[in-house]
């Protein structure tokens, strides 16, 4: 048998009709990897051996290569337009309301990463179903190779892990405004649940292209639309 299996399994509350630790939800058998049909609430869970698990798409994807939805950080839906007007957390001066430490930005908390109330993929998804934090990111990307190139006509890269198996990155860029910033998938951000280090008006994400990897440099905007792939425990 191959090391290249893949552990597809649902990151769910236990239900009478998941109880049974051999399946999932729909009935499929762990170990098979299932089509998304754009039913989150069954997303696979891909094992790469590390401390969480990977889910197979971005959230609102139904396939590996697909963008899926743009999401403001700490905004549980998506939307079409992404602006410092609209984003839940900015007042009508621009000023925080909520995940700030810095004295002159806002409302001071000292929240420096996302309330569960606040996360997209457990919203939707439910389960244990998370964004991923700084540190799951860093352990993806010290852990294993990353490979660029297309699948479907999409950029991205395919992170596999000493196991074998592996996951699809697409360059989703980003949206400002109505408009996705780089629509040819030459780039992508993925949101951490962190806040940046620096402006509090910024959280830390992921970049990628097509030859560079950044986590520890990378923030933006907050208010921007970012892709969302998300992790379980």
């Amino acid at each position: 048998m191959s090391l290249a299996l893949v552990f597809a399994i649902a990151c769910q509350p236990e239900t009478e009709d998941n109880q049974n630790p051999g399946n999932s939800e729909d009935g499929t058998e762990q170990g098979d990897e299932t089509e998304q049909q754009g039913d989150q609430s069954a997303m696979v869970a891909v094992d790469l051996g590390l401390s969480v698990k990977w889910a197979e798409c971005n959230l609102g994807a139904a396939s590996k290569e697909q963008a899926g939805d743009y999401f403001a950080w700490g905004e549980t839906e998506p939307k079409e337009g992404f602006t410092m007007g609209n984003y839940a957390f900015f007042d009508s001066d621009n000023k925080i309301t909520k995940y700030n430490a810095t004295d002159g930005w806002g409302v001071v908390d000292n929240k420096k990463a996302l309330d569960l109330e606040d996360d997209a993929a457990r919203a939707i998804l439910k389960g244990s179903w998370r964004i991923p934090t700084h540190d799951d990111w860093k352990e993806l990307k010290d852990n294993c190779t990353w490979t660029w190139g297309e699948q479907n006509g999409v950029n991205g890269y395919t992170v596999t892990s000493s196991t074998g198996a592996s996951i699809f990155l697409p360059g989703a860029s980003y949206k400002d405004g109505a408009s996705v910033h780089d629509n040819n998938s030459n780039q992508g951000w993925y949101w951490t649940a962190n806040l940046s280090n620096g402006y509090p008006s910024s959280a830390n994400c992921l970049y990628i292209d097509h030859n560079f990897v950044d986590l520890t440099s990378s923030d933006i905007g907050r208010y921007l639309g970012l892709s969302i792939r998300a992790v379980c425990d």
